[in-house]
């Protein structure tokens, strides 16, 4: 027989066994199809005993045994109630782990809650610079801050340096800008300049010390609330009346008072027509020469003299044919000088400062001032300024108990001046031109134990 006709054959006989098949075959069949668990199941349905330990042939026996139409509404149930596997997968999941998933997603909504109320570490700046005022101790200062810092975080190097910056508001502007991070500030110039406190208020040595002039920038207007004033390098560098001994012997001159018991109101009384001269930015402050003429009415009678730098006011107390420095203008009789000068404590000069018998003038204590901002983007920066409190003298609260502070920063300024370095020249100096004074800055933190030790010089090239 051929092959197509055998299939064809075979084919036919398959088609008529299965139409002439029983429902009994029909259901075996179904049910043979069946796990043993879902056959005892069904079995249940119906009502069935003893077929737990019962082999699956044996399960099929009895299920046919029973009423086969009641088979039918068992299986059919079943699969009604059945659920697509997956779905099943879930709920079982579901069921054996919801308690978990609760409680991963209350601390994920903690978490994000907290993230929401906590703002991000800010960057850190591109390039760190140290900013300095345009007078040489805030240029010393300023060098001994970037010295510390490069020592302590040398991830930071390299540190810039801006000298000469003219203003304590410009300083204050470039602070806020970013374009320098830190700079020395003077604790008077904080409350009287910047927070406008009258002086008559700021006189108090109590609003000096670190944890009060930080709580007056808080609660000050919003731009200063950003700052924060780190530490206390222990002097005071406050104004003063100064004159020539000569000068003022001739003043005093038929009174009972000397040069070493005279007062700015004995001159003021004595004296009617005097030249007082101050650099620009002292001429019109309120805690200087702006406001001194309420503590002192007699100085109101008293010719007023701008200069350009402190070094132009003390030349100018000497008479024309003895100044080192040509071109100035007339000479003065008193002027208003600070009270860590050099000049003022050289023994040839022979300068009187006049006693502050009205305690007009505030305390000047200086540290750096800098950005919270600032101190959380760059880790470890407050740990390495604080390292600078008290590295001159004890940060004492009355101004008279700073003397060795105020003689220890005189003495550094006299050597740095001793060695024919000028502020003028540390405005235009970048890079390694400084290094004359960072060696000698190096040289003084490693002697009152900030720094360990200088770190090594590059060798400059040939």
């Amino acid at each position: 027989m051929p092959e197509s006709g055998r299939e064809a054959s075979e084919m036919g006989r398959d088609e008529l066994r299965s139409n002439t098949d029983s429902p009994t075959d029909n259901l075996r069949r179904e049910l043979e199809a069946l796990t043993v668990p879902v056959l005892r199941k069904v079995a249940k349905r119906l009502g069935l005993g003893g077929v737990w330990n019962c082999p699956k042939a044996d399960l099929i026996d009895k299920l046919l045994a029973a009423d086969v139409s009641e088979v039918h509404l068992a299986l059919e149930e079943r699969h009604r109630n059945r659920e697509p596997s997956s779905r099943k997968r879930l709920r079982d999941w579901w069921t054996r782990h919801s308690n978990h998933v609760y409680g991963v997603a209350s601390v994920l909504g903690v978490a994000l809650a907290w993230m929401a109320l906590v703002p991000p570490r800010p960057a850190p700046p591109s390039k760190f610079v140290v900013g300095g005022k345009h007078f040489l101790e805030s240029s010393v200062l300023a060098e001994i801050i970037a010295t510390t810092l490069e020592h302590h975080l040398p991830d930071l190097r390299p540190i810039e340096r801006r000298f000469g910056l003219k203003e304590t508001t410009y300083c204050i502007y470039n602070l806020h800008t970013e374009s320098i991070q830190v700079y020395p500030e003077y604790s008077g110039t904080v409350l009287a300049q910047h927070i406008g406190m009258e002086p008559t208020a700021a006189r108090d040595p109590a609003l000096h010390t670190i944890t009060e002039l930080n709580r007056q920038l808080t609660i000050a207007k919003k731009p200063l609330q950003e700052l924060a004033w780190v530490a206390d390098f222990g002097f005071h560098n406050g104004y003063t009346l100064a004159m020539e001994r000569s000068r003022l012997e001739e003043i005093l001159a038929g009174s009972q008072h000397t040069p070493e018991s005279a007062t700015i109101s004995v001159v003021a009384s004595l004296a009617k027509d005097l030249a007082i001269g101050a650099a620009n930015e002292a001429v019109d402050r309120e805690d200087c020469l702006g406001g001194i003429n309420a503590s002192y009415p007699g100085i109101a009678r008293w010719r007023r003299a701008p200069a350009q730098t402190q070094d132009e006011l003390y030349e100018r107390l000497r008479p024309e044919e003895e100044r080192e420095i040509e071109g100035l203008g007339p000479m003065l009789d008193v002027i208003v000088a600070f009270t860590t000068d050099p000049q003022l404590h050289e023994p040839a000069r022979k300068l009187v400062q006049l006693r502050d018998d009205a305690s007009f003038f505030i305390p000047y204590y200086v540290g750096p001032l800098v950005k919270r901002e600032t101190l959380e983007a760059v880790p470890g920066l407050e740990s390495a300024l604080q390292k600078l409190q008290g590295c001159f003298g004890p940060a004492q609260a009355d101004p008279e108990d700073r003397s060795d502070g105020n003689t220890a920063i005189v003495k550094l300024l006299k050597e740095v001046r001793g060695r024919g370095i000028r502020h003028e020249d540390l405005e235009r100096c970048t890079g390694d031109d400084c290094r004359e004074l960072r060696d000698l800055v190096e040289e003084w933190l490693v002697a009152h134990e900030v720094i360990s030790e200088p770190k090594p010089s590059k060798p400059k090239p040939k």
